[in-house]
């Protein structure tokens, strides 16, 4: 496979969510932080033309029940509610889904390899192997913190192989 998988800007984070969320959508570049395993999250899990799992995108559950419920416009309560019980609606999750198939434009840059979303996991939970194993050794990272108007905020870590 040739080429090295693109991590995204802030700016480009920033811009690709605003447009498809309808919202303002603030991000910032932080610094990287252990992931907990048993931490309440969601695991897009991205892989190349060929089948190979070559990234991740992990977000808080915060944000993408923030995500997903600015997509469809559902009351800012729903965050509420999921940053309460570590828990998203089935509709949100579906959401959350539709927001990382469409973010996987950010691995996506000329010169390197096609990259599309194989699929969501919520966690905690068991995640496939390749995937569990770029959670533990990536390649490269990249961690965000962003807010989503008037949603809520949380943290987004980029894993490449």
């Amino acid at each position: 496979m040739p080429g090295t998988i693109a991590l995204p800007s802030a700016d480009f984070l920033r811009r690709l969510l605003g447009e498809l969320l309808g919202k303002e959508v603030t991000v910032r570049a932080a610094h990287a932080e252990p992931l907990d395993p048993e931490a309440p999250a969601v695991v897009g899990v991205y892989e190349s033309d060929d089948g190979v799992v070559v990234a991740l995108c992990r977000c808080e559950v915060t944000l993408a029940t923030a995500a997903g419920a600015a997509l469809t416009l559902a009351p800012p309560s729903v965050v509420e509610e999921a940053a309460r019980t570590g828990a998203m609606p089935e509709a949100v999750v579906d959401n959350a889904r539709e927001v990382l198939d469409v973010s996987a434009r950010m691995f996506n840059n000329p010169g390197t390899p096609h990259v599309r979303l194989r699929e969501l996991r919520v966690t905690p939970g068991e995640l496939p192997a390749e995937a569990a194993g770029i959670l533990q050794e990536p390649g490269r990272r990249a961690d965000f913190d962003l807010q989503v108007e008037p949603y809520g905020d949380g943290r987004m870590t980029v894993l490449t192989v």
